[in-house]
């Protein structure tokens, strides 16, 4: 990772950090934008045909690491959805691969109110 890129992420680690402590509101609806972002991820990684399964869960733990940067408080409001909505992600991609019927989805997820 080059010197700016590593300037943005510390930046908005920051920036996430202080929301989860000061807003949670506004901290929901940011890391709501990053959980899109990492599903998009997930999904075009799976594009070409093969997948690389370490590294499709890798994203997983990317956002976890994240997240526990962020401190108790963040933690709190999201790791248990933001861990299941992406491992099923995951999963899903996964399925495709190897077989549809090796798992079958068998949550909804309801937003937010």
């Amino acid at each position: 990772m080059g010197k700016a890129a590593e300037r943005r992420r510390q930046r908005r680690q920051i920036f996430l950090s202080r929301l989860a402590q000061e807003n949670p509101e506004r901290f929901e609806h940011e890391w709501a934008k990053r959980i899109e972002s990492w599903a998009d991820e997930i999904w075009f990684m799976a594009k070409g045909g093969k997948i690389d399964v370490p590294s499709v869960f890798s994203i997983v733990d990317r956002a976890k690491e994240i997240l526990s940067e962020c401190g108790d408080r963040a933690m709190t409001l999201q790791l248990q959805e933001t861990a299941a909505l992406l491992n099923n992600e995951c999963c899903q991609v996964l399925a495709i691969n190897i077989g549809r019927n090796i798992y079958k989805l068998n949550q909804r997820w309801e937003p937010k109110e």
